[in-house]
Formats: structure tokens, C-alpha cells, sequence
């Protein structure tokens, strides 16, 4: 059903995204952090004092509560937007494609041009953040003389959010026909619908209450991975839902992809 040249393509081409090569150089500047701009003093295998480029402070309830928190948000944040600028819209530059009728008058089927072309994107997206965070995860173990897994499981969720908001993308890419239009519905949809869906659910209106049954709550999706990255304990199996509504849009767009005009 899938196309190994196919998503051996999509998965170089991901990578080339001016959106991706930004998300590396966050994710090169990160690691440059953890390498050359922090140090920790241990005694007993316990942090007892963080240098912060040459400033030492002895405060790490502040580092552990405030500082880390709020890079592990930022670098969140950032990652997300490059990866739905480098990405959203990828979908809709093949249907645009003028070689599009040659690939599919071969031996290609539609939905399996399309499922190979969304299987390049999620292994290329996966590569990035499970990579990055094996490097931090490598630096971070050496510097605390401890085995730290928590930046893979986050990189892990983190995927987990790319690959759900891919499908959504997806969806609005064979519909829309616009990448501008794709990549702003998808930042509506994290940045915005994200936190909002997350307020609809406590509400008792029984009409807004399935919303987020047709709609990933990707604001829980964030609340999962940041909790991860900090190493809180958090149930994952909101994921399971995510993953079949998931499912379900890709299923959709694939067969609108399908029925398209070429």
C-alpha cells in the first residue's frame, strides 16, 4: 500500500522545508546551550548550584519551577509553529503538482501516493525531534552523571501532536487547494482552538460539549508533552482518541484525494 521511492522522497524533501531548516537551527541553538552554557554542580547526585554562562546561582527551585518550565514552553511553541509552516501546507503543493498525472498513470494509486506522501512527512518530522532529543538526552545524562529518557518521551509526544495536526492539515489541503490557507488554519487550530477546546470541555453547554469530538483537543496534546518534558506524572491515553480522530480525517482526506480531478 505504501511507495518506498515515494516516501523516500517526501521525506527528503520534508527535511528541506524552510520551516524544518528553521526548526534546526532552534534545535542547533538549544544544543549549543546545553553544551557550552550550563553547568551543574552535584554533590551526592543532587544539583546544588547552576552556572548559567559564567553566573552561578544557588537557587534551583527557581531553575527546576520557573527557568526550565518556561524554555521547555518556548521551545514548544517555537518547534510547533516552524513544523506547521514547514509542513501544512505540503500536501497542497502536490495536488499542484504538474508531474502529479505522470506519478499517478504508473503503477501508483491515488491513496497510495497520498498515504506514502503523508508517511515521508511524519518520518521526516520524527527523524528531527527523536534525534534532537537523543542529543539532549546524551549531554543532559553526562552533565548530571544520570540517565535522563525524559526529552525522547517528550520528542515522542511531540510527534504524537505533528502527526495528529498533520491529518487535520491534510483534510483542509484536498478541500482548500490553498498552502497559505493550510498553514493558518493550522496555526488557529494549536495556538488558538488548542486552549479554547479545553475551556468548551468544563462548560456544561451539551451543544459545545462534542466539539472536541470533531476537533484533536491538541490543547491537551501540549499539556501531555510538556508534563513529560518536565518529568510529571501524566496519563497519555488521551492520545488514543487523538489517534482515532486522527484516523478518521486522514481515512477522509485520502478518499477526497482519491475522487479529485488531477
Amino acid at each position: 500500500m505504501l511507495s518506498w521511492p515515494i516516501i523516500k522522497h517526501s521525506f527528503g524533501r520534508t527535511l528541506l522545508q524552510p520551516g524544518l531548516l528553521f526548526a534546526g537551527i532552534v534545535q542547533v541553538a538549544v544544543l549549543l546551550f546545553f553544551l557550552f552554557g550550563i553547568y551543574f554542580k552535584l554533590d551526592h547526585g543532587e544539583i546544588v548550584s547552576i552556572t548559567i554562562f559564567n553566573h552561578e546561582t544557588e537557587q534551583v527551585p527557581t531553575y527546576q519551577n520557573i527557568m526550565l518550565p518556561s524554555l521547555a514552553e518556548s521551545l514548544h511553541y517555537g518547534l510547533m509553529f516552524f513544523f506547521i509552516v514547514g509542513m501544512a501546507g505540503l500536501f497542497t503543493e502536490d495536488l499542484k503538482d504538474p508531474f502529479l498525472g505522470v506519478v499517478l498513470a504508473r503503477a501508483h494509486s491515488r491513496e497510495e501516493f497520498f498515504l506514502s506522501e503523508f508517511a515521508g512527512i511524519v518520518l521526516a518530522s520524527l527523524a528531527s525531534l527523536l534525534l534532537f532529543s537523543m542529543l539532549i538526552c546524551i549531554i543532559l545524562s553526562a552533565k548530571l552523571d544520570a540517565l535522563l529518557f525524559t526529552p525522547i518521551l517528550g520528542a515522542l509526544s511531540f510527534t504524537g501532536e505533528v502527526i495528529i495536526l498533520l491529518t487535520v492539515c491534510s483534510f483542509f489541503a484536498v478541500l482548500v487547494g490553498s498552502s497559505t490557507a493550510v498553514i493558518i488554519l493550522g496555526v488557529i487550530i494549536y495556538f488558538f482552538l488548542g486552549p479554547l477546546l479545553m475551556l468548551i470541555e468544563k462548560t456544561d453547554n451539551l451543544t459545545l460539549s462534542f466539539v472536541p469530538y470533531l476537533i484533536p483537543p491538541m490543547g491537551k496534546f501540549y499539556t501531555i508533552t510538556q508534563g513529560l518534558l518536565l518529568g510529571k506524572p501524566v496519563s497519555v491515553t488521551e492520545f488514543l482518541k487523538g489517534a482515532i480522530q486522527a484516523s478518521v480525517y486522514l481515512g477522509i482526506a485520502c478518499f477526497l484525494f482519491s475522487r479529485r480531478d488531477v
